[in-house]
């Protein structure tokens, strides 16, 4: 119950990505890059005292690094999905992200994934087009977008799968110096796709530098930070089935702080994104009662 709780706590965190996004006036590659860039320099003490003591190899340097480039990147995507297709699509696109990361899980970590952990992953699904409701669209105006958001899916598999291979034998002082790195390959990456596109990186109101702090602080460290620390002791398929709650706290949090309107269906998709959550944490009490039970404990002592 203790990791089904601070996943959700992650989720929840990530979620209010949204809010932040909405409050910056700024270029989106821009947004991507300071998001990146302060979550790099709240972190580089721990980087520099753990490249000093030799805390990492330049193996784990360097898939650091490429893990900092793919979520880079599927920031950016992401970004590029929004603009190009409806929201409503856009999510349910996305939403395809843990059955990716189920078969690549198993393929390259034997991760198991039993039949509760499957049903969480449709309803969360069908819950996700409960919400877009009407406003999910087949037109060919939105391929582009749509193609992009699942794009972005996929780059966020491989972005949990290489930080499953680095936390896999790492300690927690390992874990501070990886996402360190991870950030600061990010922001390398941003940052100069933002200057190849000629975007300001300075100007900006006192609410955007605010909403860049909310999102380098929740979405960012308390969010993506803790999904990185999970996948030591869960499957990524189950992180990432986490996920699919997302929708569910964005949209309270948006109902409370900008009046949005909810419908039957924005109903029905919570509805089924509760149940959703309530497999998922059925799920992982199975396997941590069946893995306690193996060892010969009570499952009172795990």
């Amino acid at each position: 119950m203790r990791l089904a709780l601070i996943l959700f706590f992650a989720v929840f965190c990530a979620s209010t990505s949204g809010i932040w996004i909405k409050l910056a006036s700024a270029d989106p590659g821009v947004v991507a890059f300071y998001r990146s860039f302060f979550a790099f320099l709240i972190f580089s003490p721990a980087v520099a005292s753990g490249l000093k003591r030799g805390h990492m190899s330049f193996r784990q340097i360097g898939w650091s690094l490429a893990a900092g480039f793919v979520f880079g990147f599927h920031i950016l995507i992401w970004i590029m999905a929004v603009r190009q297709t409806t929201l409503a699509n856009a999510a349910l696109c996305f939403a395809v992200n843990p059955v990716v990361t189920a078969v690549f899980g198993h393929f390259f970590f034997d991760e198991r994934s039993d039949r509760t952990l499957w049903l969480s992953i449709g309803l969360g699904i069908l819950g996700i087009a409960a919400i877009g409701g009407v406003d999910v669209s087949l037109s060919p105006q939105y391929l582009k977008g749509d193609l992009l958001a699942l794009l972005s899916g996929i780059v966020f598999t491989f972005y949990l799968l290489i930080g499953k291979k680095m936390r896999r034998d790492a300690d927690s002082a390992s874990n501070r110096h990886y996402m360190g790195l991870l950030y600061f390959g990010s922001a390398l990456v941003t940052g100069i796709i933002g200057m190849s596109n000629g975007a300001e990186f300075s100007g900006f109101s006192q609410l955007t530098w605010f909403a860049l702090a909310g999102l380098t602080i929740f979405p960012t460290i308390l969010g993506h930070g803790t999904f990185n620390y999970l996948v030591k002791f869960l499957p990524a398929s189950v992180v990432s089935a986490g996920t699919l709650a997302e929708p569910l706290f964005a949209g309270f949090m948006a109902f409370l702080l900008f009046g949005e309107g909810v419908t039957a269906g924005t109903v029905t998709g919570y509805i089924l994104i509760t149940t959703s959550i309530g497999c998922l944490t059925w799920s992982l009490e199975r396997a941590r009662s069946g893995r306690v039970q193996k060892a010969g404990l009570p499952v009172g002592l795990s």
